[in-house]
């Protein structure tokens, strides 16, 4: 909707405010001096001042304008600002239409703010009214509907109620299928959402099946050298490692590896989590030589492509101290184990994390032979443990562990 649907049948006169309302735009849009979010909200209330008094305030062009300035909030990521106008809008829209499209879309618009708002019982809620305004319009299998029925799938898996989230995935994947088919894209992606929901539930099974539905249909329609059908490829591969079916994860992840570095190139963040997945189905294969060689290439990567307080580092480097622990290679697994805990110590706000990288290098030491350094580890792991909830095992091994290198 741009300014140009302003418009009354009766005038042919240049829109009200239009001066204002670009000079407000410019202030919402500018870059750092230019910016000026106080001077776009003093603008755009003027220009509204000045259309009401024009029009009258419940015309279809207030509501038009407030729907016009929502937008531009929204794009700019400034949802509670947008909400506010598209709810204006909807509220003159409905003075003036018994059914209309603008009806429909201001609902949906409302909705999409309180999800990006995370209040996702208020988004379900203006999704459903959003249906019910667009199937008086345009009957029951159109694309917009399967759309809010996608959001409304979201919101509840948001809310972890899976069974209501996989209910609304079948409705839109009915009117997808129907009006699109099982091959199009769009249909897919609805298999993948239903994959994800048994995902969550841990229903690995169900999961595996809608995913290497997905799979199959991709390469069919893009090959491999497409995101989604490696994206898909991949989630195989985590669904088989989750049921410690080891080696076909690892079959999956290595041609979605194949796949990623061919589209992607190798020093992506999509490539360096399948060297470390591949590592992780070696390691429990007690390959170990083979789980460090992809553990280094894996952090090779996140060294060039992540910043110190990135989580993927931290792991990285955790997980190469592992392999040089098992490996016998105490010496090498202290320099890693110290180097995540460092990173996580110094930006992981994840207590737990810190009390395991702490744990790590107790173990480091003590194999080490260190038993002085590997109890002052264990003790800093024992206090963080203790102080959380639902880590009695930990604590456990750690009173031990403590015992044992006094």
């Amino acid at each position: 909707m741009s300014d140009e649907k302003i418009e009354d049948g009766e005038m042919s006169q240049a829109i009200p405010a239009e001066k204002e309302y670009k000079l407000a735009v410019s202030f919402l849009e500018g870059d750092g001096a230019e910016q000026d979010y106080e001077k776009a909200d003093e603008l755009f209330r003027k220009v509204l001042e000045i259309r009401k008094e024009f029009y009258g305030k419940d015309h279809i062009n207030i509501a038009t304008t407030y729907f016009i300035i929502g937008d531009r909030y929204r794009e700019h990521v400034d949802y509670k600002k947008a909400l506010l106008c598209y709810k204006d809008a909807h509220s003159i829209y409905i003075k003036n239409y018994y059914k209309h499209q603008n009806i429909t879309d201001t609902l949906g618009f409302i909705a999409d703010c309180y999800e990006e708002l995370a209040d996702y019982k208020e988004a379900v809620k203006y999704y459903n009214d959003a249906v019910v305004s667009d199937e008086e319009l345009n009957g029951k299998d159109n694309e917009n509907i399967a759309v809010f029925y996608n959001r409304i799938s979201f919101c509840y898996e948001s809310l972890k109620e899976y069974q209501n989230a996989f209910n609304y995935s079948k409705k839109a994947l009915a009117i997808r299928e129907k009006t699109l088919g099982t091959e199009h894209e769009d249909t897919v992606c609805i298999y993948v959402k239903i994959a994800d929901i048994y995902f969550l539930q841990k229903d690995y099974d169900n999961a595996i099946i809608h995913y290497e539905k997905a799979y199959i249909i991709y390469k069919k329609i893009n090959d491999n050298e497409n995101i989604e059908t490696n994206n898909s490829c991949y989630s195989l591969a985590v669904c088989y490692e989750e049921k410690e079916e080891y080696e076909k994860a690892l079959s999956y992840y290595e041609e979605a590896l194949n796949g990623y570095e061919k589209i992607l190139g190798k020093e992506q963040s999509f490539t360096a989590a399948a060297y470390l997945s591949i590592a992780s189905c070696h390691y429990n294969l007690k390959n170990y030589e083979k789980a460090l060689e992809n553990d280094l290439t894996a952090l090779e990567i996140y060294e060039k492509i992540c910043k110190e307080d990135s989580p993927e580092l931290s792991l990285s480097y955790n997980n190469t101290g592992t392999d040089y622990r098992i490996l016998g290679k105490y010496d090498e697994a202290i320099k890693y184990h110290l180097k995540a805990l460092e990173l996580r110590k110094k930006y992981c706000n994840v207590t737990d994390h810190i009390a395991f990288s702490f744990k790590n290098a107790g173990k480091d030491y003590e194999a080490f032979g260190d038993k002085i350094k590997a109890n002052e580890y264990y003790k800093e792991s024992l206090s963080i443990y203790e102080s959380l909830e639902g880590f009695e095992s930990d604590v456990e091994e750690l009173r031990e562990s403590v015992k044992r290198t006094q």
